[in-house]
């Protein structure tokens, strides 16, 4: 055991020691009530949905392993794994779940990666560390190495909750900015639990994306694109084959480092009604970057003298190609000849800037 984790087993024991015989659950793991208790659980379900697809979760700091309970009664049928340096606690969940997977481990070292991470309340007892802002924060790095998709923290939060006996609470903000350098979606939570906060961090948007947009896979592949989340839009699209998804994965495999596989893809697209004038737009962009601008600029002129939306942001396009070569005059014609409101006014407003 390292000298931070031995820091951190005598701290637990020194808050969870004289709880071990209160007859309520949540009194003995350190919360207020037992209603408390179930509203953070509630909250953690929340965050965890869809949780029948879970097939791997870490309970970092598990207690009683109380979270199992309702884990299962919302369909979680995958493999369980909770560590906490109390053996008291331990013992009272391998009790009550002999076959599950429970361990007398550092939740904050390296271990088993898990598909969830869970850590609720764990980092809310003084460990004596010489900056607790600090020791969160690193808490928060090693739990996160060790997730691969999803990391649902609860926090007692400075200055919104009210002392108590070897408490600990975090500075919000602070940890809030460390959790954006880590995660590309965080979620803070302040309407649970008076006082404390709940930070969920992904890897990507997923979940919220399949709530809100169902088995429109194109458009919730178009929203990864967009967020620069390329593996997520790859996988939403697994196993589709149609014309739009062949799109949108060129455009994915271009965001990945691979233009090769890219280009092939866009340029047998360019053969596909459905989806031609997109293909070649994005063609058009890849050939660009890839120091082809004749071909490019041949692309997008040909677009710009169509129709729709593709035609306008072919147009746009070659009003950076003017502006690249210091040709304000034809710059300002293909801006003038962008029909799509929208389009026409980011246009319009870069060139403004520009002057």
């Amino acid at each position: 055991m390292t000298p931070d984790a031995d820091r951190r087993r005598r701290a637990a024991h020194r808050f969870y020691a004289p709880l071990a015989d209160a007859p309520s659950p949540a009194r003995r793991v350190g919360w207020e009530s037992d209603a408390a208790h179930r509203v953070r659980q509630a909250a953690i379900l929340e965050a965890l949905q869809p949780i029948d697809r879970l097939e791997r979760l870490l309970d970092a700091g598990c207690g009683e392993a109380a979270l199992l309970t309702p884990l299962l009664a919302a369909g979680f049928r995958g493999h369980y794994r909770g560590e906490d340096l109390f053996p008291a606690a331990l013992d009272r969940a391998r009790a009550r779940w002999p076959d599950r997977d429970l361990a007398l481990a550092d939740a904050f070292a390296p271990g088993p990666a898990a598909q969830a991470v869970v850590c609720s309340g764990a980092l809310n007892t003084r460990a004596d560390a010489d900056d607790h802002d600090a020791e969160v924060h690193d808490a928060l790095r090693a739990l996160w190495a060790r997730t691969t998709e999803v990391l649902v923290l609860d926090v007692a939060v400075r200055d919104r909750h009210a002392p108590g006996a070897l408490l600990a609470a975090a500075d919000l903000p602070a940890l809030w900015t460390v959790a954006r350098e880590l995660a590309a979606v965080v979620t803070v939570r302040e309407d649970v639990v008076p006082g404390e906060a709940l930070l969920v961090l992904r890897r990507d948007r997923r979940p919220s994306l399949e709530r809100a947009l169902g088995d429109d896979v194109h458009a919730r592949a178009e929203l990864h694109l967009s967020a620069g989340e390329p593996e997520a839009a790859r996988a939403t699209l697994q196993g589709r084959v149609d014309p739009l998804a062949l799109l949108l994965r060129a455009r994915a495999d271009l965001s990945l480092g691979r233009p090769r596989d890219a280009e092939r893809a866009l340029r047998d697209l360019q053969r596909s009604p459905a989806v031609a004038a997109r293909a070649a737009l994005h063609l058009a962009g890849l050939l660009t970057a890839t120091r082809r601008a004749a071909e490019a600029e041949r692309l997008l002129e040909g677009l710009a003298e169509g129709a729709g939306a593709e035609a306008d942001e072919a147009r746009a396009a070659l009003v950076e190609v003017s502006l690249r070569r210091g040709d304000e005059a034809r710059a300002a014609r293909w801006a003038e000849a962008i029909a799509d409101p929208f389009v026409a006014r980011e246009v319009l407003g870069r060139l403004e800037q520009r002057q």
